[in-house]
């Protein structure tokens, strides 16, 4: 996970779901195999205006914790959920500071 340490940003046009994909086959390669993902990808998203790079040490990073937090919590279930979708709605705002489109709950 070398690649991980690279200083550069690039942006470009990226397929998330691809990324998501390939952020999932790297967890399992580093010893977080312990875990299923449960994908549910938008087939109609475009791609995003982004850093992949950084987009995909996000990715890594929230995999680690919750198979960590899987692990610690002694639970039976594996399954991991990841969903992408399009938020028209929410669109215009995901870049403000403190948005949140979060349901409430646990």
């Amino acid at each position: 996970m070398n690649f991980l340490n690279q200083r550069e940003l690039t942006v470009e046009a990226t397929d998330i779901k691809q990324l998501i994909k390939a952020s999932i086959e790297i967890a399992k390669k580093d010893g977080y195999s312990g875990f299923k993902p449960l994908l549910h990808l938008d087939k109609k998203m475009p791609p995003v205006l982004c850093s992949p790079l950084q987009i995909q040490k996000v990715i890594l990073n929230l995999l680690r914790n919750a198979i960590d937090a899987l692990q610690g919590a002694n639970v039976n279930g594996t399954d991991i959920t990841i969903k992408v979708l399009k938020d028209e709605k929410n669109s215009n705002n995901c870049f403000f500071k403190s948005f949140v489109c979060k349901c409430f709950g646990f």
